[in-house]
């Protein structure tokens, strides 16, 4: 199942140049799509299973009710914060 997320064909997730999964803004799927891979993502951390994808800090961050900084863009984008840091 969560290959299928990371399926760039799919398209609700892409990598980063770090090899790091975050959500694809620009993708076809719906928010039912998004909540969905919320609920598993959610699920596999709450009964200690491995969830085979590598997201970007802040989608954890998230997922834990945290707050992101522009500190975390260098999670998504290590380039574009260097940049403008």
């Amino acid at each position: 199942m969560a290959v299928e997320f990371a399926n760039p064909e799919r398209g609700i997730l892409k990598v980063t140049d770090e090899g790091l999964a975050e959500l694809n803004s620009q993708s076809e799927a719906t928010e039912k799509d998004f909540q969905f891979l919320g609920t598993v993502v959610s699920f596999a951390l709450e009964v200690g299973e491995v969830f085979p994808v590598t997201f970007v800090p802040s989608f954890y961050k998230l997922l834990l009710g945290q707050s992101i900084s522009f500190n975390d863009l260098e999670g998504v984008d290590a380039l574009l914060y260097r940049n403008m840091n």
